[in-house]
């Protein structure tokens, strides 16, 4: 009989820190890249420029101050004068409040316009949507430049025109990106909720949906602005606007006469368009990076806190070997599970991320083992960070950002966690693969059953011998040829079946450990009785060795040998699986299975 190992612990407390609001920690996130801290001092003087200008010019945007084209720095003059004899600082000055006025103005009607289409279209659908996209193509077709031009011909050139042709003609991007985010999200069960509440689709759309829906537009409305500002430029440049209000195109324009005699009178104009339009692109790409946590949890997971624990190691001298015996003297199992042959090992694994300002613990210093033909079984409640050991040791990363990520992992001596770039592919695809919970979000619906299988065989077999051996995976997995499921796409396949074929998926690759998420949850009876024969079947006539991560104590007793119980990222119990149903030890343990109908735990177990 094996001795059961039992932790104990005092109940762990989530860790609090004391951290800003997510808006500051937005900023922050946005303010590492150093493009964003460069657009950002760009836009202030930009801004400051145009709301102090007739503070800071040295004289009236319409004065002659001197002769004309005198170059720059001569008579006080430090950027010259145009060929009237204006002060050229003062002319940019001032041109830089209606170059931002229009900009702002103009980009801001466009994403208002491109807000209220996109809700529609995305929400209602049907006519509305076909009704409202055709319109979006015909205004993208048609380059705002020649509707101003058109615009000014009929009615005149003002500036006010000029914000009303980019604010007409710059709203389809935005609504095509607002139309994509609420397709997603009014399939949200939150929407559905608020549907079978009563509410108005006026009262959902701007309470439930957009507020989910705008990360994206504020990135998009940033760019816009700098679009805007060059289209105002091309405009003044062209003649429409109010000839009497200096702007950077009409400065471009007016320099065309003296361009070769004065050349700067074209340079600074220029140059100052540029440089407003690239403070606005790199503020726009530091908070799109920003608002992509993913991009920055896998970068610093992976290439930095990792970076540190590899070269530690390395400089220790300690080998995959001696980490093995290590973990191994480490963990208190009976003496016939020690002497079994390692394949997985998991020591002092510690994940941690922050999300809405908060720090959480998911994994807290666990420690494990699964040997070669094993099945190991985690257990316990929604939150307490199961599934995001199976995440970790595949590097399938939540979409968060990383604040602390420690320990190590082996699998058939090779290195699982300070790896990266093609190693690390090479680690994963010849020794991990994963059955996830929910499997018509992890199958690409747009590709059959067998092209997805025949993918994971990375080009060594084709044609008939692929079809071949798809044919075999499926029925390995009980889905019998006869059925063509090869044929068929996942949403023509019943619950079970896509859980089956990503199996056989996960099988294509020819794993040394599968992991098993929560692999029938949301599944009839029946059906999960099916899939749980399959992963049966796989274990014991093909040696395959399985880690399954489910809060189902029938599953665990069903397919587990080994059981660790977990809670709030910490492990509070490990047993042979006998043992754990016949004598838990630890509370957390003796409540979990007492919520199980028809099970009574023994009466005689101390804690």
């Amino acid at each position: 009989m094996t001795t059961t190992s039992t932790t104990n612990v005092p109940a762990v407390t989530p860790h609090r820190t004391k951290t800003p609001r997510p808006t500051l920690e937005l900023l922050k996130r946005a303010y590492r890249n150093p493009l964003t801290i460069i657009g950002t001092v760009l836009l202030a003087v930009l801004v400051l420029t145009a709301l102090f200008a007739g503070v800071l010019a040295p004289y009236k945007p319409t004065e002659i101050a001197g002769f004309p084209l005198l170059p720059p720095f001569s008579e006080g003059f430090i950027l010259g004068t145009d060929n009237l004899g204006r002060d050229t600082l003062s002319r940019v000055m001032f041109g830089s409040q209606m170059s931002l006025a229009v900009g702002v103005f103009g980009a801001g009607m466009g994403i208002l316009i491109g807000i209220l289409i996109g809700s529609l279209a995305g929400y209602f659908g049907g006519w509305v949507d076909t009704l409202l996209m055709r319109i979006a193509e015909l205004f993208q077709i048609i380059p705002a430049l020649i509707i101003a031009l058109v615009a000014a011909a009929l009615f005149g050139g003002s500036m006010q025109l000029v914000i009303l042709v980019i604010g007409l003609t710059f709203w389809p991007d935005t609504a095509r990106i607002v139309r994509a985010q609420i397709l997603t999200l009014k399939e949200r069960h939150f929407v559905e909720a608020a549907k079978v509440a009563g509410f108005k689709p006026r009262r959902i759309i701007l309470s439930d949906i957009l507020p989910n829906a705008l990360p994206p537009v504020i990135v998009q409305a940033a760019l816009l602005v700098g679009w805007a500002i060059l289209v105002e430029a091309g405009l003044s440049f062209l003649g429409v606007g109010d000839v009497n209000v200096p702007t950077w195109g009409q400065m471009l324009s007016s320099a065309q006469v003296s361009l070769s005699q004065s050349p700067w009178l074209s340079i600074i104009p220029g140059l100052a368009v540029v440089l407003s339009v690239l403070g606005f692109n790199f503020v726009a790409d530091g908070f799109n990076n920003a608002l992509n946590p993913r991009r920055l949890a896998v970068e610093v997971d992976y290439r930095k806190l990792n970076a540190a624990r590899v070269k530690k190691l390395q400089a220790a001298g300690e080998g995959v070997a001696a980490e093995v015996q290590s973990v191994e003297s480490q963990l208190a199992h009976a003496t016939d599970e020690t002497a079994a042959e390692p394949l997985l090992i998991v020591d002092d694994l510690v994940f941690n991320f922050t999300v809405g300002g908060r720090e959480v613990q998911a994994v807290n210093g666990v420690s494990f083992h699964v040997n070669r033909g094993e099945c190991v079984g985690i257990v316990g409640e929604s939150g307490s960070g199961k599934s995001t050991i199976g995440r970790v040791l595949a590097q399938l990363l939540p979409p968060v950002e990383v604040s602390r990520f420690e320990g190590r992992a082996s699998l058939d001596d090779e290195d699982l966690l300070g790896l990266s770039g093609r190693k690390a592919d090479r680690v994963r695809r010849d020794g991990i693969s994963m059955v996830f919970q929910d499997p018509m979000s992890h199958l690409n619906p747009t590709m059959k059953i067998g092209a997805q299988i025949e993918e994971a065989f990375g080009g060594t077999i084709s044609g008939a011998e692929a079809r071949e051996r798809i044919d075999e995976l499926l029925e390995r997995v009980d889905l019998p040829r006869s059925l063509k499921i090869a044929d068929r796409y996942p949403h023509q396949l019943s619950g079970g079946q896509r859980q089956r074929a990503m199996i056989a998926l996960a099988l294509a690759m020819k794993p040394k450990l599968l992991i098993a998420d929560e692999p029938t949850t949301a599944l009839d009876a029946s059906v999960q009785a099916s899939v749980v024969e399959t992963l049966l079947k796989l274990h014991h006539e093909e040696g395959l060795s399985i880690l399954l991560i489910s809060h189902d104590f029938g599953l665990i007793a069903n397919m587990a040998e080994r059981v660790y119980v977990m809670r709030q990222g910490k492990f509070v119990e490990s047993a042979d699986v006998i043992d754990l149903f016949d004598n838990p030890q630890h509370e957390y343990t003796k409540s979990l299975l007492a919520a199980v109908p028809g099970f009574k735990a023994n009466e005689g177990s101390e804690a």
